[in-house]
């Protein structure tokens, strides 16, 4: 499996650009962040020739909401132009959400106004028509459940709603991003869940539960958890989006031995 380290929350002691140089020191060879629309991909793409790395994972939406049927014009269009920058970064894999987000990272609209089956159906035929785009450039999308203590008002927030569109949609270039700090605090019973969603997880982030710090923080069995990941047979990435309990350099030796 690669480690990934998810550089908007690793490394944030020095500038952006410089935490490519640190993740390669610190051994890794994948990185990932979030908004592409907010970097100069030009000096991305200096800094990731200049140390080795590859790009695992970006986000693939933004300003619109996967769930409202009347943004989905403006939704795939940004889709498209992210699809783009992933080809230029050599990138497989974009993260999409349920729910319009912000550039932090954070849900910056709720359809309150739509209800849930109105969503659902908006999201499928979204992801549909998305999917087709991702195989047409040859990359995955992958769906994210976020948790509604640290993202309010988000629609996705549980592992068989998630499960239940990527089946709707069915298409091998959709797939689902399982959480394991976002779902630990919405449903537990991570283990379990995993082997039920089996090859339908297309990428997995990791962070200890309750504080999202590195794995040994908290209380999460990542040696059970482990084992789930051999039963499902699943060799994609491991993508630590954490925030160091200490300092990056720590939080990265743990990560290497995990």
């Amino acid at each position: 499996m690669i480690k990934s380290i998810c550089i908007e929350k690793i490394f944030t002691e020095v500038d952006f650009y410089d935490r490519f140089a640190e993740a390669a020191k610190a051994g890794f060879s994948h990185v990932e962040f979030w908004s592409w629309s907010t970097k100069d991909l030009g000096r991305v793409m200096a800094e990731l020739g200049k140390h080795g790395l590859s790009v695992a994972s970006i986000s693939g939406d933004q300003d619109y909401s996967l769930v409202c049927a009347d943004e989905r014009e403006g939704y795939l269009e940004y889709l498209r132009r992210s699809i783009e920058a992933a080809k230029t970064l050599g990138c497989p894999t974009l993260v999409v959400h349920s729910d319009a987000i912000g550039p932090d990272g954070k849900i910056s609209a709720s359809a309150k106004h739509l209800s849930n089956e109105e969503k659902f159906a908006a999201a499928v035929e979204t992801l549909r028509q998305g999917g087709e785009l991702a195989r047409e450039a040859g990359c995955t999308l992958v769906l994210e459940a976020l948790n509604t203590n640290t993202q309010p008002g988000c629609y996705l927030h549980d592992s068989e709603t998630a499960r239940r569109i990527i089946d709707h949609v069915d298409s091998p270039y959709v797939r689902l991003l399982y959480d394991i700090w976002h779902m630990e605090q919405m449903e537990g019973n991570i283990q379990a869940t995993v082997r039920s969603l089996g090859t339908r997880i297309g990428y997995i982030h990791i962070a200890d539960s309750c504080g999202r710090h590195e794995p040994g923080t908290g209380t999460i069995d990542f040696e059970a958890f482990n084992r789930s990941l051999i039963d499902i047979g699943y060799d994609g990435v491991l993508g630590f989006e954490l925030t160091p309990a200490t300092d990056s350099w720590n939080a990265c030796e743990t990560i290497r031995a995990f």
